[in-house]
């Protein structure tokens, strides 16, 4: 039987209430950890937090829109990096010179990195590839089927159906 999760006492909400506006700055837990509060103390291990968001859902619920919200921090990098890029390359055009392959390089890969992690925070705006659920929403859980009692010919059948679309045997 499932435990029902409680409310995070008063003092773990002002902790996760700080950590979330960091979080919302683009840090992660480990970050975070690395910090000292305003009473001098530091941040809880990221251990600590993923026990919080666990226990307490509504420190899970905080936990998780932080992270979105933290998705839009480093796709605005991104986007400006992108057009401090552009930029760069048009003042090399407009002098009739060549941007230098390496500089354009180096700021291609730190727009990626922007760009995967706003995507590693909010892959449902930010990825490249958009994830689908077999349930119907976003947020179901998988689909689980017991498949002991199917015959191995049948789970042949069902193997050849997914993979190419054919129940036909060779």
């Amino acid at each position: 039987m499932a435990t029902e999760k409680i409310t995070a006492p008063q003092e773990i909400q002002q902790i996760v209430s700080e950590v979330c506006e960091l979080i919302r700055k683009g840090k992660s837990y480990r970050q975070i950890h690395k910090m000292q509060r305003d009473t001098g103390e530091f941040y809880p291990a990221p251990k600590t937090l993923c026990e919080w968001g666990d226990k307490y859902a509504d420190v899970g619920k905080q936990f998780a829109r932080a992270r979105k919200d933290s998705a839009e921090f480093w796709d605005d990098k991104a986007t400006q990096e992108t057009e401090y890029l552009a930029e760069k390359t048009r003042q090399y055009l407009d002098k009739g010179e060549d941007m230098p392959k390496g500089v354009a390089q180096a700021m291609q890969v730190v727009i990626q990195r922007y760009a995967k992690n706003a995507a590693l925070r909010d892959d449902s705006r930010y990825a490249d590839r958009k994830h689908i659920a077999l349930g119907g929403e976003q947020d179901a859980p998988p689909v689980k089927m017991d498949l002991s009692g199917v015959s191995t010919e049948n789970l042949r059948k069902i193997r050849e159906l997914l993979t190419n679309g054919n129940t036909e045997s060779n």
